[in-house]
């Protein structure tokens, strides 16, 4: 709903851009995750059709689709990239699922925005 309504604004303002946030888990089995699976796979589906449905119009819409992070969850459903697939987790960048309390080696940077008046 969210991304129709960006998309009706863009299109008055002359484009832009929608970044969603899907998952892996869109584009890779992992078992216990049937809903999850489909309700990510929906976003990064929705994605595609808005980026060829208004790129001619100068809106552009990508999706981020991060990977396992180890979380409580992920204890619950017994899913790690380490569990499920051995050779994906040689194949991600870190050589393994997400840990929330290491810090990235680095993290992407922006500006900051100018201060509010």
């Amino acid at each position: 709903m969210q991304a129709r309504e960006a998309v009706r604004v863009m299109l008055t303002t002359g484009g832009g851009a929608i970044v969603s946030v899907a998952s892996v888990s869109s584009v890779v089995a992992f078992p216990t995750q049937a809903a999850y699976a489909a309700s990510k796979g929906a976003i990064a589906q929705l994605t595609r059709v808005i980026a060829v449905e208004y790129g001619t119009q100068n809106i552009r819409a990508n999706a981020v689709l991060p990977g396992v992070v180890n979380t409580d969850i992920m204890e619950v459903s017994s899913t790690t990239v380490e569990r499920c697939s051995p050779p994906s987790a040689a194949n991600t960048p870190s050589a393994g699922s997400g840990n929330p309390t290491k810090s990235p080696k680095s993290s992407p940077s922006w500006p900051a925005p100018p201060p509010a008046s």
